[in-house]
């Protein structure tokens, strides 16, 4: 009993002392987010004003919101049906602490370098030792992609988040697999569920690599009770997350959002990249320049360990878990790599679906993890052959100690953003809409992909925006519109509910300064009335009898 009381505390020991090395790695990224402010993304910019009408909602009572009142110079927007809500949350819990707008994205940029890192590591230690599962970890946060999307031109930090739970999904399937705890189904429904809940596409490209992974892992054994019991929990986790999946791919359709439009805006044609950018090594930036180049590469250094663990699988047939990992990896990179090549164009003019992804780098997060694991493998290997002619541990300690300098001295260039850090501090309501003026976004997206499709042309002023600049809420009955002898009697306002007494001369559509949406309700002295679309504007119109009524105007799911 002693000895095995000592040795299991001697592994515990060791695994506490394990996590701490883990948890050392992305300090360096947390150095260089000690700056005042955000890295100047644009972006990044629009998930922290995102974040700041989520914060309206929630202190307004609506504790899930789907439609965003303000977006749209006011008119509104169906943002929230199609944005996920888990980053905005997190933003939002944290600032709700204490945090500024600014700070508690920071805050969500480093937990998902952090998670990222974690959950890399975890996923290798499974079948490679200590100190290649650490390599693969510095790996998968120290490559020019990360450095191109969290510090110099990217910022989308839901897709980010997505990427960063690819490897946590990965984890928790194997434990399932394996037969685990029982708290191991749980954690991947919830997992899956997490990734759904973050970023759409990487949610779905989770579920697709769990699916993948089983096939590769149980190809002798697909019927097995152990694959059955992993097919279950990705279907829980998927269920768990329905309450938002199936009202997007219903309401899309009410959008502008259809793959034409996608294909109109963002040619897949003119996105692919090279191999020259996936094997580039970085450069110093050019401070001269406003947008220095920067490619989209996994770097050398990554693709030579990685090209290092393959060459010496056919040794390693006496490990299969191993075998089988370096394989998934070796598949999923070699394929992930193809559809970002313009030789796959074919593909994705085929299934019209993948122009949602609307970028083929989208990808690239699968690519970063296979190429991490692969690296790790490729120094597992060195390990092994050191340790077979008899070098001394110190020599191997400093062989990886080596490796990860020059995994993180290779993209140290990266690290000087040209732009400085910008301070958005607590941003509110008005400023969101003067970057909505400015005509860089439009409801919270690049491409105002959401606006409703009874709109002919979106927005690029309106009668609100006056109130709205000066902080006030607006008032969103169009009184224009009305005779001259009616009388309107605001009763309460809401962000989502408006409430007036009305005095009619004759009956009439009143109109709204809102686009018209399924799940905007009327009521007319508490009876309901069908609202419906203005002609070309697509705002929002109920028609209203004459006489004195009170008229309710209320948005509710549909």
């Amino acid at each position: 009993m002693t000895i095995g009381s000592n040795s299991y505390g001697q592994a515990k020991t060791a695994a506490r002392w394990e996590l701490a090395a883990v948890l050392v790695l992305p300090l360096l990224w947390v150095t260089i987010f000690l700056h005042s402010g955000l890295p100047n993304l644009a972006d990044g910019q629009i998930h922290l004003f995102r974040a700041v009408e989520w914060d309206y909602l929630w202190r307004n009572g609506v504790m899930l919101p789907t439609w965003a009142p303000n977006l749209a110079f006011g008119y509104g927007y169906p943002l929230f049906n199609f944005a996920p809500p888990l980053p905005y949350v997190a933003i939002d819990a944290w600032h709700l602490l204490g945090l500024s707008f600014t700070d508690a994205t920071k805050l969500l940029s480093i937990s998902i370098l952090y998670l990222s890192c974690l959950g890399t590591y975890f996923f290798a230690r499974r079948t490679l030792g200590f100190a290649p599962s650490l390599l693969a970890a510095a790996a998968q946060i120290y490559t020019p992609f990360v450095f191109r999307q969290h510090l110099l031109y990217g910022g989308n930090y839901p897709q980010l988040l997505g990427m960063a739970l690819f490897p946590w999904g990965l984890w928790a399937l194997q434990r399932v697999l394996a037969g685990e705890r029982r708290s191991a189904p749980v954690w991947l429904a919830v997992i899956v569920a997490a990734g759904l809940l973050s970023h759409l596409f990487q949610g779905l490209l989770l579920v697709a690599l769990l699916i993948f992974y089983i096939i590769v892992w149980q190809i002798r054994h697909l019927f097995s009770r152990q694959t059955i019991h992993a097919i279950g929990c990705l279907l829980l986790g998927v269920g768990l997350a329905a309450y938002f999946l199936l009202p997007v791919f219903i309401e899309r359709t009410w959008t502008w959002g259809q793959s034409a439009y996608y294909l109109q805006k963002s040619p897949i044609a003119l996105r692919f990249l090279s191999l020259e950018d996936l094997w580039a090594w970085p450069a110093r930036l050019d401070q001269s320049a406003a947008n220095p180049w920067v490619p989209f590469s996994l770097g050398p250094i990554l693709l030579a360990l990685a090209g290092l663990g393959l060459l010496v699988l056919p040794w390693q047939r006496q490990r299969i878990g191993f075998i089988k990992q370096s394989l998934f990896c070796v598949l999923v990179l070699s394929g992930i790599v193809f559809l970002m090549l313009p030789e796959s164009e074919i593909l994705w003019k085929t299934f019209s679906f993948l122009s949602l992804a609307q970028f083929p780098w989208r990808l690239f997060g699968l690519a970063i993890l296979a190429a991490a694991y692969l690296a790790g493998a490729g120094a597992q290997a060195l390990v092994d052959w050191m340790a077979k002619i008899g070098a001394r541990a110190s020599l191997q300690a400093g062989m990886l100690i080596a490796l990860l300098s020059l995994i993180i001295a290779s993209v140290a260039p990266l690290a000087y953003p040209t732009a400085p850090f910008a301070d958005f501090g607590n941003p509110t309501i008005a400023d969101h809409l003067r970057l909505e003026l400015s005509g860089l976004v439009i409801g919270g997206t690049n491409l105002g992909e959401y606006t409703p499709q009874w709109a002919e042309k979106q927005p690029t002023d309106s009668p609100l925006v006056p109130e709205m600049l000066a902080d006030r809420e607006p008032e969103r009955l169009d009184r224009s519109s009305l005779p001259p002898q009616t009388e309107v009697t605001p009763i309460s306002y809401s962000p989502l509910a408006f409430r007036y007494q009305l005095l009619l001369p004759e009956a009439q559509p009143v109109r709204f300064f809102l686009f018209y949406f399924p799940g905007w309700t009327a009521r007319i002295d508490d009876v309901p009335a069908p609202v419906y679309p203005e002609q070309a504007s697509g705002l929002l119109l109920v028609d209203v009898p004459s006489g004195e009524h009170r008229l309710e105007i209320a948005y509710r799911l549909p």
